[in-house]
Protein backbone atom coordinates (compact mmCIF):
# COMPACT_ATOMS: atom_id res chain seq x y z
CA UNK A 1 0.00 0.00 0.00
CA UNK A 2 1.31 3.40 -0.98
CA UNK A 3 1.32 6.23 1.45
CA UNK A 4 0.41 9.75 0.44
CA UNK A 5 2.99 12.26 1.48
CA UNK A 6 1.81 15.44 3.13
CA UNK A 7 3.90 18.49 2.85
CA UNK A 8 4.44 20.25 6.16
CA UNK A 9 4.07 23.75 4.63
CA UNK A 10 0.53 23.12 3.32
CA UNK A 11 -1.08 22.64 6.72
CA UNK A 12 -4.01 25.03 7.29
CA UNK A 13 -4.24 26.23 3.70
CA UNK A 14 -7.83 24.98 3.38
CA UNK A 15 -8.81 27.05 6.42
CA UNK A 16 -7.27 30.16 4.92
CA UNK A 17 -9.02 29.57 1.60
CA UNK A 18 -12.35 29.20 3.41
CA UNK A 19 -11.76 32.43 5.31
CA UNK A 20 -10.97 34.18 2.04
CA UNK A 21 -14.13 33.04 0.27
CA UNK A 22 -16.49 33.39 3.28
CA UNK A 23 -17.25 37.15 2.88
CA UNK A 24 -18.15 36.64 -0.79
CA UNK A 25 -20.42 33.73 0.10
CA UNK A 26 -22.18 35.77 2.79
CA UNK A 27 -22.66 38.66 0.34
CA UNK A 28 -24.20 36.37 -2.29
CA UNK A 29 -26.54 34.86 0.29
CA UNK A 30 -27.65 38.32 1.47
CA UNK A 31 -28.32 39.42 -2.12
CA UNK A 32 -30.41 36.30 -2.76
CA UNK A 33 -32.43 36.85 0.41
CA UNK A 34 -33.01 40.51 -0.53
CA UNK A 35 -34.11 39.52 -4.04
CA UNK A 36 -36.57 37.04 -2.54
CA UNK A 37 -37.96 39.74 -0.23
CA UNK A 38 -38.36 42.06 -3.23
CA UNK A 39 -40.32 39.44 -5.20
CA UNK A 40 -42.43 38.67 -2.12
CA UNK A 41 -43.27 42.36 -1.67
CA UNK A 42 -44.02 42.82 -5.38
CA UNK A 43 -46.46 39.90 -5.45
CA UNK A 44 -48.14 41.11 -2.26
CA UNK A 45 -48.43 44.67 -3.60
CA UNK A 46 -49.93 43.45 -6.89
CA UNK A 47 -52.63 41.47 -5.09
CA UNK A 48 -53.34 44.22 -2.55
CA UNK A 49 -53.75 46.98 -5.15
CA UNK A 50 -56.12 44.78 -7.17
CA UNK A 51 -58.16 44.04 -4.05
CA UNK A 52 -58.25 47.75 -3.19
CA UNK A 53 -59.38 48.73 -6.69
CA UNK A 54 -62.03 46.00 -6.62
CA UNK A 55 -63.30 47.28 -3.25
CA UNK A 56 -63.39 50.83 -4.63
CA UNK A 57 -65.43 49.69 -7.64
CA UNK A 58 -67.90 48.00 -5.27
CA UNK A 59 -68.25 51.12 -3.12
CA UNK A 60 -66.28 49.75 -0.18
CA UNK A 61 -63.22 51.16 1.58
CA UNK A 62 -60.12 50.57 -0.57
CA UNK A 63 -57.67 51.22 2.26
CA UNK A 64 -59.29 48.54 4.44
CA UNK A 65 -59.12 46.07 1.56
CA UNK A 66 -55.47 46.92 0.87
CA UNK A 67 -54.39 46.58 4.51
CA UNK A 68 -56.22 43.29 4.95
CA UNK A 69 -54.75 41.91 1.72
CA UNK A 70 -51.11 42.80 2.35
CA UNK A 71 -49.03 39.85 3.58
CA UNK A 72 -47.12 39.97 6.84
CA UNK A 73 -43.99 42.07 6.95
CA UNK A 74 -45.12 44.46 4.21
CA UNK A 75 -46.53 47.88 5.04
CA UNK A 76 -48.33 50.33 2.80
CA UNK A 77 -46.55 53.67 2.57
CA UNK A 78 -49.14 55.41 0.42
CA UNK A 79 -52.56 54.60 -1.02
CA UNK A 80 -53.81 57.17 -3.48
CA UNK A 81 -56.66 57.52 -5.94
CA UNK A 82 -55.46 58.23 -9.47
CA UNK A 83 -57.23 59.36 -12.63
CA UNK A 84 -59.96 56.94 -13.48
CA UNK A 85 -63.16 56.05 -11.78
CA UNK A 86 -61.89 52.99 -9.94
CA UNK A 87 -58.12 53.39 -10.22
CA UNK A 88 -55.86 53.02 -7.21
CA UNK A 89 -52.11 53.41 -6.66
CA UNK A 90 -50.25 51.67 -3.87
CA UNK A 91 -46.71 52.19 -2.63
CA UNK A 92 -45.23 49.60 -0.26
CA UNK A 93 -41.88 49.27 1.46
CA UNK A 94 -39.83 46.17 0.88
CA UNK A 95 -38.40 44.38 3.93
CA UNK A 96 -34.65 44.96 3.85
CA UNK A 97 -31.74 42.93 5.12
CA UNK A 98 -29.18 45.51 4.07
CA UNK A 99 -28.49 48.33 6.55
CA UNK A 100 -29.70 51.80 5.51
CA UNK A 101 -31.47 50.50 2.42
CA UNK A 102 -34.98 51.70 1.62
CA UNK A 103 -36.70 49.97 -1.28
CA UNK A 104 -40.24 50.83 -2.36
CA UNK A 105 -42.58 49.34 -4.93
CA UNK A 106 -45.39 51.27 -6.60
CA UNK A 107 -48.29 49.47 -8.27
CA UNK A 108 -51.43 50.77 -9.98
CA UNK A 109 -54.70 48.93 -10.71
CA UNK A 110 -57.94 49.97 -12.39
CA UNK A 111 -61.15 47.97 -12.16
CA UNK A 112 -64.05 48.43 -14.56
Amino acid sequence: MKRIRQFPKSRGSASLELLGILPAMILVIMILIQAGAFVYAMNGANQAVRDGARAKSLGQSPSTAVHSSLPGGITAKRISHVAGENALELEVSVPTFVPRADFTITRTADMP
